[in-house]
């Protein structure tokens, strides 16, 4: 599937993702939407194919997968939110301390706040007694308000 995504990243997804950016920060994430979408489960990308890339109705969706319109508002509601939640995360750069690393991955779930109890606690308390990952978290919390209210939202 992402081999698909490759041709037409340029323009649907960047449009999505980036509706009202400035021009750097979009050459920026571009670089980076191979690595985020490689990220996402294939289900996942599949169902933003259908629904975000080629702009298919649930509908039309549903038949190419075999599933209820009902079953694909659902998926690409919930693609949507984990295509938000790792943008965010590619944000952030990498670190070598296991612990910071475990945490950063974590951060676009985090802020978007679709972490299950445990996971939350793990990065709170890690963010309690680690400044470089609040400053991190800062970071991620300024561009997830930047993101687009309803371009997700179809």
């Amino acid at each position: 599937i992402h081999h698909r995504y490759a041709r037409v990243r340029g323009e649907a997804l960047d449009d999505v993702l980036l509706e009202g950016t400035n021009h750097d920060d979009v050459a920026h994430a571009r670089d980076h939407l191979g690595c985020i979408l490689d990220r996402l489960a294939p289900s996942v990308q599949e169902v933003l194919l259908h629904t975000v890339v080629n702009g298919e109705s649930a509908g039309e969706t549903a038949a190419a997968l075999g599933v209820s319109a009902p079953s694909v508002a659902s998926r690409a509601y919930r693609a949507r939110e984990r295509l938000r939640q790792e943008y965010l995360s590619a944000q952030v750069p990498p670190t070598d301390v296991a612990e910071c690393a475990v945490c950063t991955d974590l951060l676009g779930a985090y802020v978007r706040g679709a972490l299950r109890i445990r996971r939350h606690r793990q990065v709170e308390q890690h963010l309690g007694r680690c400044a470089e990952c609040r400053r991190r978290e800062e970071e991620v919390r300024l561009v997830n308000r930047s993101l687009p209210g309803t371009a997700f939202d179809h």
